[in-house]
């Protein structure tokens, strides 16, 4: 895009469509209808709030140990961000994270700071157990 001088997605004088490209690769690597391209991470957690339908007192959990992107993604869809503690592995804690499950709660974001992954497997199961809407 900066090598064509059009670093635009939808206009420019000379659109060559690598956003388009780019997503229907991913598109057919992982299998899947839809992807979109954008432009850091943290667009895509506010893109990801607004695809879930988080709004106003809608709650977020999300652990303790995170960066800011994280905590203004919820805050930007007028969502109230839920800590949660971590653990020894810097991932949440899931007897915290089972006390602050609440009605208002819509979502769990996992984040992983410094390398360690939170057990997705183990959080997926209790958050389709817990019936989040």
């Amino acid at each position: 895009m900066l090598q064509a001088r059009s670093p635009f997605r939808f206009y420019g004088h000379d659109l060559q469509r690598y956003c388009e490209s780019l997503e229907k690769a991913y598109c057919e690597r992982l299998g899947r209808k839809h992807a979109l391209a954008v432009s850091s991470g943290t667009a895509a957690l506010s893109v990801a709030m607004g695809a879930l339908g988080i709004g106003p007192e809608d709650q977020v959990l999300l652990p303790g140990y995170l960066w800011v992107s994280c905590l203004a993604a919820i805050v930007r869809a007028w969502a109230i961000p839920r800590l949660v503690d971590v653990d020894d592995t810097f991932c949440m804690d899931r007897a915290e994270l089972e006390r602050k499950i609440g009605p208002l709660s819509r979502a769990v974001l996992l984040v992983h700071m410094g390398g360690p992954r939170a057990p997705w497997t183990r959080l997926r199961k209790f958050a389709v157990l817990t019936n989040f809407p």
